[in-house]
């Protein structure tokens, strides 16, 4: 009866662990978005500048190439605003 009972114990816990991660969610995508920075004088991309959806806390920050992307919750259309030391910070 012992064993029996340490069995069904197992797999109850066996049962409810799958349970348990059979629930977890996926962030839901709404969009994305990639494109590049650039210098509108020089045509030179801009490395390290700061890109971030208005009124959220998600950003990304530009790579060697200048480039970034976006995968978020957000909808189209949102503003985006650019931002870079030295140069004056833009909406777009």
């Amino acid at each position: 009866m012992k064993k029996i009972l340490n069995r069904y114990t197992w797999l109850c816990i066996l049962l409810i662990s799958i349970g348990i991660n059979a629930q977890e969610t996926k962030p839901l995508i709404q969009s994305k978005l990639e494109g590049t920075v650039i210098d509108a004088i020089t045509k030179e991309p801009v490395i390290g500048a700061s890109i971030n959806i208005k009124g959220t806390t998600h950003g990304v920050v530009t790579d060697l190439d200048g480039k970034f992307f976006f995968q978020t919750g957000q909808k189209f259309p949102y503003t985006l605003v650019v931002s870079y030391l030295g140069y004056k910070k833009r909406k777009l």
